[in-house]
């Protein structure tokens, strides 16, 4: 188990396409979907959002369906991938797999938190980091992650004199409950 932490944490995941690398059998492809990724797992994917379409490959974040891709990944605790038809253990219609992503969970033990910084051409710059808080000793506790991405934009739009391909944000708070049983 810790060589399979270790492992995950030097595989660096910043973004949801960052998976089809690092993952057999998975490609994503951009469809007609406003910019999302299409997920195909073995070759099975939905091509369309219709109204009543299930898709071929499902996304879960923290154990809830993802219908949309989470846009940036960052203190995660595991990535699976399940290859095959995942209908019964899902509760979805999801023939060619699923994408399991799970963040870090709280601990109810210690203070404790990161703080990882990059840096880049065209001025890049990524800040990531988390602390873990104990409220209430082995019941209680909560975990706040953030990650801040900023570039200066190296695709200009002639239309309006805007630079794009700029900042990104994302942050997340996950409490946690142990309920534990008393004598």
């Amino acid at each position: 188990m810790l060589l399979r932490q270790l492992i995950f944490r030097r595989i660096r995941f910043k973004n949801f396409n960052d998976l089809q690398y690092v993952a057999p059998g998975l490609s994503l492809t951009s469809g007609y979907t406003g910019g999302l990724l299409n997920p195909s797992i073995r070759g099975q994917y939905q091509s369309t959002n219709a109204a009543g379409t299930q898709p071929g490959v499902s996304t879960y974040f923290a154990e809830i369906y993802a219908p949309t891709q989470p846009a940036q990944l960052y203190d995660l605790a595991d990535v699976e991938v399940l290859k095959g038809p995942q209908g019964t253990l899902f509760g979805r219609n999801s023939t060619g797999g699923a994408v399991l992503i799970g963040p870090e969970r709280p601990s109810t033990e210690s203070i404790n938190g990161y703080v990882k910084q990059e840096f880049g051409n065209l001025r890049y710059f990524d800040t990531e980091g988390a602390i873990n808080i104990p409220v209430i000793s082995g019941k209680l506790a909560i975990r706040v992650a953030a990650d801040k991405e900023s570039r200066d934009g190296y695709t200009d739009n002639f239309y309006n004199g805007t630079t794009l391909d700029g900042n990104n944000f994302a942050g997340r708070e996950s409490p946690f409950y142990s309920l534990q049983r008393t004598r």
